[in-house]
């Protein structure tokens, strides 16, 4: 639940804390590490996936505000809402090829966020409502967005915020380039719509 507090300040004295998923491990549960808190929440730093996860459930890393690294298993397929909303620190993220599902507001607020590698071969459509990016990269020199080989289908809102530079709305995803494969065939509405620091695609 999303008042367990499960790890409450947990790491708060280490210099870093690692967690890894054993090859038994195919869901990651919702609110694992969640703690509604900007003091004593989890100082989780790394984050190591076996190739049997398949789920990332909904804001089990939300609010980890010292994650910085990663590393994703052979098998996931859902990337659950708000599944590391608000992790601050963290500076890249890469979408593997596996993936079918991106929840809404997935990576939310991760205003570190410098590079995207996204190479998911068969993913729906977000939402119009999702902001799976939302101000994602504010406090980044740059947000560079690279699609992998295998990608022929941008879905459709994937970057998009809604938001309005012209009244000040500064939580739009801050992308500033794209980079496409040759494989790319279609990109899907309002995918990078609101995206105002784009420069070149």
């Amino acid at each position: 639940y999303d008042w367990s507090n499960l790890f409450y300040n947990a790491g708060a004295d280490s210099g870093s804390l690692k967690v890894v998923f054993g090859s038994n491990v195919k869901s990651i549960p919702g609110n694992l590490f969640y703690v509604k808190s900007d003091e004593n929440y989890v100082r989780i730093t790394t984050v190591v996936m076996s190739n049997a996860v398949e789920k990332v459930g909904e804001s089990a890393f939300g609010n980890c505000q010292n994650l910085e690294n990663v590393t994703w298993g052979k098998s996931i397929k859902n990337i659950g809402k708000s599944a590391f909303a608000n992790c601050i620190r963290l500076k890249s993220v890469t979408i593997p090829e596996t993936v079918t599902e991106i929840g809404a507001y997935s990576f939310y607020n991760c205003k570190l966020l410098s590079s995207v590698y996204y190479n998911a071969r068969n993913c729906s459509d977000c939402y119009e409502w999702a902001q799976n990016f939302y101000n994602a990269g504010a406090d980044s020199n740059s947000l560079k967005v690279e699609f992998g080989s295998k990608v022929k289908v941008i879905p459709a809102y994937l970057f998009y915020v809604d938001a309005d530079y012209n009244y000040g709305d500064g939580v739009y995803a801050h992308i500033t380039s794209v980079k496409m494969s040759n494989s790319i065939q279609d990109i899907g509405a309002s995918a990078f719509d609101r995206c105002y620091d784009l420069k070149t695609v």
